[in-house]
């Protein structure tokens, strides 16, 4: 009689299975999503249309893997063990990053699975628990299929699938990426993408053979920023590009430049701006820069204190083809806590970076990298929220995806973040560095395309605006005395070399890649990848009209 009931209520029985499955692998995905939507600045009935139909996608979708699971064809089955698989990689991810879905995680997680073993050691009770309850929800779903013949019809399996593939796609199109599909779907590309990628050979690097420095500076501050256009700092007459204001203040020379990035999107940047050489080694399709030694080896060969702080990662995670091989020189690798607001991120990091900075002094020379979180997209993150409620009413929701103005607030949005986290950032660095014998680079790993309706912000696949690869450059400090202004443009790739010449090693820098004082003759040619085939190089389209 039971068994008779629960089958004519077929339909409850795999509702409640799509209930299970919510519950326990959407990770808040639908809950941020909707409040996302819901604060956005669009009308009344645009917002609830985009929730319902957020909700609808979310229903077909879970549905669907529910049906999958107990077809009636072994194909189905196996479709819907794969997406229950890839919601299981979907909530892991969630777990470990400390934030909702992240595909890209899981990407990078792959790509690095050279180190499986320290990852799996460092999270082996999540790894454990995960398992455990995967494989009882999927023991589950078979003895209920099993003992009830409880089936779904192939039909309704394949359509609502089907429905479920367009909306998630849908979705993922509508935002660029920006916002995660639900239950996998977005993970399952980004993993079946990283699994039949090369792995990265990560190796050690070569020693560099120690050398005595008597004119290094004390402090050595190299900041890398996140998301910073040139154009964009001098609409907001940023204090960066007031070379002659920064030199007044702290009494030593400074320097301000255009220059081309050596990628658009912040990995191969921060790859190329870590390593001690120029454009003529990249690009590298035989990994023979992960050999050689990094900006951190030649600092600590010249008797330097290391330290790096990654901003943008947490809790340990490496990124940007930063390997274990890397942290042997590194005295001091830190990162963010997950708990901790993203747009308080850089001035923790300065916090925790002040000791080393005041114990900078002739016998305990100190060299920081401090890759900061900066104007990172979505700007808002990037803003306190005291600032946000200076913009327009209009330009304070993350989502414009209906505003007419929507052009307008991007830019106020972007300015504002620029404001506070370089001008503010940095009138903060040039107080606890003035009176110091330092030596300040600064820079951006990418520029921001904000105008153009047919690029990505940055990291676009083809057709990049040059706005993505426009970036400044900033030195100041006693050590470039000898430097004379220069309006010519320059690029990233000459950040090596200046480096090697603060830290002693001149003699080691190639002929025809000099520092950022010589000039530039290579062009505005950019990587997608640091191991690309040999003669990949990228052009971006045009000038950069921010």
């Amino acid at each position: 009689m039971i068994r008779a009931l629960l089958l004519k209520n077929r339909m409850l029985l795999i509702a409640f299975g799509c209930l299970i499955i919510f519950s326990v692998y959407d990770n808040g995905s639908l809950h941020e999503n909707a409040a996302s939507l819901l604060s956005s600045n669009s009308s009344l009935s645009n917002r609830f249309f985009k929730v319902i139909s957020l909700t609808s996608i979310a229903i077909i979708t879970y549905y669907s893997v529910a049906c999958c699971l107990i077809a009636r064809s072994y194909i189905l089955r196996i479709v819907g063990t794969l997406l229950f698989c890839a919601g299981v990689v979907n909530a892991f991810s969630s777990q470990v990053s400390g934030s909702f879905p992240d595909a890209m995680l899981m990407g990078v997680a792959i790509q690095n699975r050279h180190f499986a073993g320290a990852f799996i050691s460092n999270n082996w009770k999540l790894v454990l628990y995960v398992l455990a309850y995967s494989s009882a929800i999927l023991a589950l779903v078979i003895w209920v299929r099993a003992k009830l013949s409880l089936a779904c019809s192939n039909k309704v399996a394949a359509s609502l699938l089907l429905l479920a593939i367009i909306g998630n796609y849908a979705i993922s199109s509508s935002t660029g990426g920006r916002r995660p599909a639900f239950y996998g779907y977005n993970v399952t590309m980004a993993s079946a993408k990283a699994i039949f990628t090369q792995v990265v050979p990560y190796t050690k690097r070569a020693k560099v053979v120690a050398t005595e420095c008597t004119q290094c500076p004390d402090l050595v501050f190299y900041v890398i920023d996140e998301s910073v256009t040139y154009e964009a700092l001098s609409a907001v007459n940023s204090i960066v590009l007031q070379a002659s204001a920064i030199s007044e203040r702290l009494g030593v020379p400074a320097f301000t430049y255009k220059a081309y990035s050596a990628g658009n999107h912040s990995a191969v940047s921060n790859y190329v701006l870590r390593l001690g050489v120029g454009k003529s080694s990249y690009p590298d399709s035989n990994h023979a820069t992960l050999a050689l030694p990094s900006i951190f080896s030649y600092a600590k060969a010249s008797g330097y204190k290391t330290v790096l702080y990654d901003a943008q990662s947490e809790n340990g995670r490496l990124q940007n083809d930063l390997s274990p091989f890397d942290l042997a020189d590194i005295d001091h690798f830190i990162t963010s806590a997950a708990s901790s607001k993203f747009y308080d991120r850089d001035l923790i990091a300065l916090r925790k970076l002040r000791k080393f900075i005041d114990e900078a002094n002739p016998t305990n020379r100190v060299a920081i990298t401090l890759v900061k979180w900066g104007a990172h997209y979505p700007y808002l993150n990037s803003i306190p929220p005291q600032l946000i409620e200076e913009l327009q009413p209009e330009c304070r929701s993350t989502d414009m995806s209906f505003s007419s103005q929507k052009l307008y607030c991007t830019k106020a949005q972007y300015e504002a973040a620029l404001r506070f986290s370089v001008d503010q950032f940095m009138e903060q660095v040039f107080s606890i560095l003035d009176g110091k014998n330092f030596a300040l680079v600064y820079t951006s790993d990418h520029g921001q395309n904000i105008s153009s309706k047919n690029q990505l912000p940055h990291g676009s696949p083809e057709n990049a605006s040059e706005c993505e690869i426009s970036v400044p450059i900033l030195i100041a400090g006693k050590t470039f005395i000898h430097v004379k202004p220069s309006s010519t443009r320059k690029s990233h790739f000459q950040i090596p070399a200046t480096l090697l010449n603060i830290f002693g090693f001149a003699s080691k820098v190639k002929a025809g890649e000099g520092p950022i004082w010589s000039e530039w003759h290579g062009g505005s040619d950019f990587l997608r990848n640091p191991f690309e085939p040999a003669g990949q190089w990228h052009k971006a389209m045009g000038s950069c009209a921010y």
